[in-house]
């Protein structure tokens, strides 16, 4: 074991968003989206957004990050 004095902070950058589908719907809703239509994905509406966001229903899996950006930034959440 390497022993140092100085306190370093080490940061682990990835392609991962981190954060599950299950966890990402609720974001949704919690800044005003609601489910419009509900399929094998969920259609979330918003009052001052003239269109829809699609987003899969995988629960507990990890939202790729493409996806998570793009609907982030959709939501006007990024």
């Amino acid at each position: 074991m390497h022993n140092c004095s100085e306190n370093v902070t080490f940061v682990l950058l990835n392609n991962k968003s981190d954060m599950k589908f299950s966890e990402m719907h609720r974001r949704l809703e919690q800044a005003g989206w609601y489910v419009f239509k509900e399929t094998d994905h969920r259609y979330y509406a918003h009052k001052d957004f003239p269109y829809l966001i699609k987003v899969g229903r995988h629960g507990s899996k990890e939202v790729p990050p493409n996806e998570f950006n793009k609907v982030m930034k959709k939501a006007g959440l990024k």
